[in-house]
């Protein structure tokens, strides 16, 4: 039983077209896919279907924090512990959340919902793993700077670009 690393982070935003920008132009992510309220992003490093879902709503907001397991049998063995520890867990089946298959979400002991998942979606990475050519960006044809998933192979984003997000801060204050 073991979580492997972050899956993805759920944050809501007042305008989903401005966030859009952002996180394509300045930090230098990709848009996979965008859904009626929605859009999900992802690094060029990263092989999953995304690792950023922004959602619209009338307030700014951190909706979800979601970690990959290592094995399909994990989300019952860490259901089991949560239950456990007294924490309800709510099963999400396949299909309910784009992108991944089935997982359990639970609210940790700070009230922050986390989910777990071992089965995501793959749309491939910017570059490839053996080899890859130097990564020089220009932007896409049709000009607008943000790089979208499938218009250039091996394009490197604008912005800061990071390679893969890897880590959420979730800072508390105790009160």
């Amino acid at each position: 039983m073991g979580v492997l690393r972050l899956s993805h982070v759920d944050i809501t935003v007042t305008d989903l077209d401005l966030a859009c920008a952002y996180y394509t132009n300045v930090i230098g992510m990709v848009e996979v896919e965008r859904s009626a309220g929605s859009a999900y992003l992802k690094c060029w490093d990263e092989a999953d279907h995304h690792s950023l879902r922004l959602t619209y709503a009338p307030r700014v907001g951190f909706d979800l924090m979601s970690f990959k397991v290592e094995r399909p049998d994990d989300l019952a063995d860490f259901e089991d512990a949560v239950t456990r520890y007294g924490f309800p867990v709510q099963r999400i089946s396949r299909g309910t959340s784009v992108g991944q298959g089935e997982s359990i979400r639970f609210d940790t002991p700070s009230g922050h919902p986390m989910e777990l998942v071992h089965d995501v979606r793959k749309v491939g990475a910017s570059l490839p793993k053996l080899n890859p050519r130097p990564f020089v960006f220009s932007p896409p044809p049709g000009g607008g700077g943000a790089l979208r998933a499938g218009d250039q192979p091996g394009a490197r984003p604008p912005g800061i670009a990071p390679p893969r997000m890897d880590h959420v801060d979730d800072l508390d204050q105790a009160g």
